[in-house]
């Protein structure tokens, strides 16, 4: 066994500092542990503490929990953790989150300069669990996702690590639990589908994934689901919603059917629908791994200004804007809605060509096929928003209501 380090400090997410506690506590069982409390003991108590030999034991780790923000424990700690010895090792763990991890500037500087000192001892180490990740971010998270599957012998996309990210939420110690939960039964290489129906949710996307997915199967399971989120307490009003967006992205979808656009291209159009700016998104010209890129180098005014005019033709004085005559609160600009995610529309092209279209191939012509498509996508659509106004305006049929809805979507005949 290799010699344990000391000090050792561990920081970030709660969780899992305590599990590396137990993780350290069963690698160096030969080792006598004691915990103290910066907060709750005085500096002369974790001393002794720290002095005392305990009976039957040679070596002792002394565990710091608890941390305070104040200047003279911070300053006790760096002289204390100095005493290490191969008989003396010191952990400190940051058990209460004093030490905020903050995803864009990490650790704030009185915190870090302290850390600082405690690294001038050769054999520190730092643990760094993380906090958790921002709202906003995708890559990290998803890497953490596979690399947490990595571990485990398991293969994960990046499609399947961001749902799964979506469905449990930015929480490191909630993904981690979840991911050793999902390898008790998953199979090595972990797809979408398999996230889909096995993962926990506890995130707010997790209704819209996995209630939206149970809704393209039959009527019996998508009952099933929507009395499952009924009794766990979501609200009538928020599984309304989805099915009329997603009758709503159908109608869309029948809509460019009935045109005569092939599946393929029908996929790349509704992945555009309601994106910034709409003369990138529907260019056909432009190869699809471009326009993300290009819209994203647009949102900048001074290049969507010369895009306008040098690349559409569009006179310069069509974009003229004034500026505003009076100080007033500037108003967010309301984007156009979108599919949140690519393999929310492979599943809504699926549902369409697989589901409705395979269902009725038999009964009509192509030309009519088509025709009939769209006529039932517009009444689902009809039905389902009516539906979602009784909802909001009635409490007395909410129920009857959503049921009515899932009724609706779910049969496939015309």
């Amino acid at each position: 066994m290799s010699d344990m380090p000391s000090p050792v400090l561990i920081i970030g997410d709660a969780k899992l500092g305590k599990d590396t506690v137990v993780k350290a506590k069963n690698k160096y069982k030969t080792h006598y542990w004691e915990t103290v409390s910066a907060d709750k003991q005085s500096c002369d108590e974790i001393r002794m503490a720290a002095g005392f030999q305990q009976f039957g034991y040679t070596k002792k780790v002394v565990l710091i929990t608890e941390l305070p923000n104040r200047k003279e424990v911070r300053s006790f700690i760096v002289d204390l953790v100095q005493a290490s010895s191969d008989h003396l090792k010191f952990v400190i763990w940051d058990s209460t989150g004093a030490i905020k991890l903050d995803p864009k500037t990490g650790i704030n500087k009185t915190w870090q300069e302290w850390i600082n000192e405690l690294k001038k001892n050769q054999g520190f180490v730092l643990v760094n669990n993380g906090g958790d990740f921002a709202e906003n971010d995708i890559r990290d998270s998803t890497k953490y996702v596979q690399d947490l599957f990595d571990k485990r012998k398991r293969q994960i996309d990046n499609v399947a690590a961001k749902i799964f990210v979506d469905l449990v939420g930015k929480n490191r110690s909630m993904l981690s639990s979840e991911v050793n939960k999902i390898c008790l039964t998953s199979p090595q290489k972990v797809t979408k589908e398999f996230i889909l129906d096995n993962t926990f949710p506890s995130s707010k996307e997790a209704v819209l994934y996995k209630f939206g997915n149970d809704l393209d199967k039959d009527y019996t399971a998508a009952i099933s689901s929507l009395e499952n989120y009924v009794h766990l307490g979501v609200n009538a009003n928020v599984l309304a919603q989805i099915i009329v967006n997603k009758a709503r992205w159908h109608l869309v979808i029948c809509h460019l059917y009935s045109q005569g656009l092939d599946w393929t291209s029908i996929r790349n159009e509704i992945l555009g629908m309601g994106r910034f700016p709409s003369c990138i998104w529907h260019n056909d010209q432009i190869p699809a791994p471009q326009k993300k890129n290009l819209s994203i180098k647009l949102n900048d005014e001074d290049n969507l200004k010369e895009f306008m005019t040098r690349k559409i033709g569009l006179p310069e004085h069509y974009l003229e804007i004034d500026s505003p005559k009076t100080k007033t609160a500037s108003k967010a600009v309301k984007r156009g809605e979108v599919i949140p995610m690519p393999f929310m529309a492979d599943m809504m092209i699926a549902y369409a060509r697989d589901y409705i279209v395979s269902h009725n191939k038999k009964k009509y012509a192509n030309a009519e096929l088509k025709t009939k498509v769209l006529e039932r996508a517009v009444s689902v659509y009809l039905n389902c928003s009516d539906n979602l106004k009784q909802i909001r305006y009635s409490v007395e049929d909410q129920t009857e209501c959503l049921h009515e809805m899932v009724k609706s979507w779910t049969n496939p005949y015309i």
